[in-house]
């Protein structure tokens, strides 16, 4: 890495230019991309693909978000950068970022929705902080807290319906003096003036739109940005790529299944839109810039139609509060001691590990969970037993030594809200003057179980 003045660590960073850009597309997956690519719909990526290197990426265990891309950023695992789930901020960092060694060494940054970056880097060119997961809106430059209040009305539009027209002419004011474009104001306003009916097709057909809509204007946005605050490294993340998967995976363009079963034409515009993006900010940079570009892990679809309610899972342990606990599969729940104000934790993981084994299916007398003891949190997976059982389901769930108990169906809640779930491969590609044109690597590990691997070898040219 190169220092601002040069000398022995490499030539000069040049004024008011970019150098190197990392694009997350968060749930990023090969199947829609090749297909998409090999049909002409995705040009941009086409292109970094034929003038860089491509893989697969191999994920981390733990297929959360949040501490896969911190992950990404600082070469680090959770226990190390501090960053477990959707919950946590930047005050929870423990580790460099990529780009807060770029800023040390005297480069400008610019950050846009990455996860884990609220609050934002007020003296950094610009950081702008996934909208869903920040409390208040604050983003640098100020202008564009008016993000935040989108999200929330498309959420209120999508739930109920109903858009206040004051906040609506506020948020449109708003974005197009940050730089939205007519044609992109006009397509959230079709939407945010449309309530979706109650059938599901119009409901996930909408659900997309606004999905796609909400990359257009982040494209729009972030152009804007890097022509009035060009940083030296930019990291970008398109997280709609994952909502859309989980919520439309398989469906086609109304909303409806597809009679092939597969990802479905609302995946396809997303990552349509998606590769619009890419292609705008590839334009703004030098044609020697490096460029990543990475998914935290793939999709498919769904199979699961039953899902553990993990409220109520807290509720029978009397957890609430105590312990921190995501589902990012159907059967499976993560759960960590949480950590008060104090930095101390009232619930160690042995006793969490403990009492998750008292979780027993009675009269059929099996366990509920089969338990992955991790250092640093629990893995509970729903045994095969439980699991899409209707002898089962007719079953209690029994705390033993508690006398405490839950129907089983109250606890696997039949219905799954997603059609689409994560599978640990991703995808890598990579453009720059390091890296040979044309070539495919043979894998990308990423995580603790890879360690003992060799480095990734070369394969042959071409796109894997």
């Amino acid at each position: 890495m190169s220092t601002p003045n040069g000398g022995a660590h490499g030539p000069p960073w040049p004024a008011q230019q970019p150098r190197a850009v990392i694009i997350g597309i968060d749930g990023g997956d090969w199947g829609p991309i090749r297909s998409l690519i090999d049909r002409g719909k995705m040009p941009a990526l086409a292109r970094l693909i034929d003038e860089g290197v491509s893989a697969d990426l191999r994920s981390l265990d733990t297929l959360l978000s949040p501490r896969i891309w911190t992950s990404i950023a600082t070469g680090k695992l959770p226990i190390k950068h501090g960053i477990w789930g959707f919950h946590c901020t930047r005050g929870d960092l423990r580790a460099k970022r990529v780009w807060d060694i770029v800023r040390e060494a005297g480069g400008s940054v610019g950050v846009f929705q990455w996860m884990a970056t609220w609050p934002p880097e007020m003296d950094d060119a610009f950081c702008v902080p996934c909208a869903p997961l920040s409390p208040d809106g604050r983003t640098n430059p100020p202008s564009l807290g008016f993000l935040n209040q989108l999200h929330s009305m498309g959420r209120r539009q999508y739930s109920s319906g109903g858009v206040m027209l004051r906040t609506g002419v506020s948020v449109a004011w708003n974005a197009l003096l940050s730089g939205a474009r007519l044609g992109t104001l006009v397509e959230i306003a079709s939407l945010l003036l449309h309530r979706p009916s109650r059938r599901d097709g119009d409901r996930l057909a909408w659900y997309a739109r606004a999905r796609c809509a909400q990359t257009r204007l982040n494209a729009d946005l972030l152009t804007r940005l890097l022509r009035r605050r060009p940083p030296t490294i930019l990291a970008m993340l398109i997280s709609e790529t994952d909502m859309v998967q989980h919520k439309t995976w398989g469906a086609g363009a109304s909303g409806d299944g597809c009679p092939d079963g597969e990802w479905g034409d609302l995946v396809e515009q997303q990552y349509i839109r998606a590769d619009a993006s890419i292609g705008r900010v590839l334009g703004a940079l030098p044609s020697d810039a490096t460029v990543v570009v990475v998914s935290d892990h793939g999709f498919q679809a769904e199979s699961s139609v039953r899902w553990v309610h993990v409220g109520r899972l807290l509720d029978l342990l009397q957890l609430k509060g105590r312990v921190e606990a995501a589902r990012p599969g159907m059967g499976t729940v993560y759960l960590r001691p949480a950590v008060d104000d104090s930095g101390g934790a009232s619930v160690t993981l042995d006793s969490l590990r403990e009492w998750l084994e008292r979780l027993w299916i009675t009269p059929a007398d099996t366990p509920l969970f089969t338990i992955d003891a991790k250092p640093d949190e629990i893995v509970a997976h729903c045994a095969a037993e439980a699991w899409g059982s209707a002898e089962a389901l007719g079953q209690t769930v029994e705390f033993r030594g508690a006398d405490r108990s839950l129907p089983l169906e109250e606890l696997l809640v039949e219905g799954s809200p997603w059609r689409g779930t994560h599978r640990d491969t991703g995808i890598m590609v990579l453009r720059g003057p390091a890296f040979r044109r044309g070539e495919a690597l043979a894998d990308a590990p990423l995580g603790p179980r890879h360690r003992a691997n060799a480095p990734p070898r070369f394969g042959p040219a071409g796109r894997r």
